[in-house]
């Protein structure tokens, strides 16, 4: 680490960050995300203590500042994130993801055009 104090430092740093810390957070993280808070702490404050390395920040450093100054999202809008892509690609590009969610997302599409009629009807019912 003493060698990486000429120029540049910040974006090595962030660069080593992006090839072997961030693939791993992201890889999986639609599904192990999805629990309580609690279970990730570990994880989320092994990356907080991370990102306070890489930008020199003291231990008491507020950690949004930490994500804003690496571009980065905290684990739970990245969570939030990853699942809106996967929403997406499973109602409008079904050729981008696995045959699993092919047929999920035909469920989706029926749910939706079900829900969808059921309301209309109540409404027309309700207002002769």
């Amino acid at each position: 680490m003493e060698y990486c104090t000429n120029f540049g430092r910040l974006d090595w740093l962030k660069l080593i960050y992006f090839a072997f810390v961030y693939p791993y957070i992201l890889y999986g993280v639609e599904i192990y995300a999805n629990t309580f808070i609690t279970y990730l702490d570990t994880l989320t404050k092994l990356n907080n203590k991370i990102l306070r390395i890489i930008l020199n920040q003291p231990f008491r450093s507020h950690t949004l500042d930490l994500y804003r100054q690496c571009d980065l999202l905290t684990l739970n809008y990245l969570h939030t994130h990853q699942l809106h892509i996967l929403v997406f690609k499973c109602l409008y590009h079904r050729h981008l993801v696995p045959s699993t969610f092919q047929t999920i997302s035909v469920i989706i599409r029926i749910f939706t055009v079900t829900v969808r009629e059921q309301v209309i009807s109540k409404t027309q019912s309700q207002h002769p």
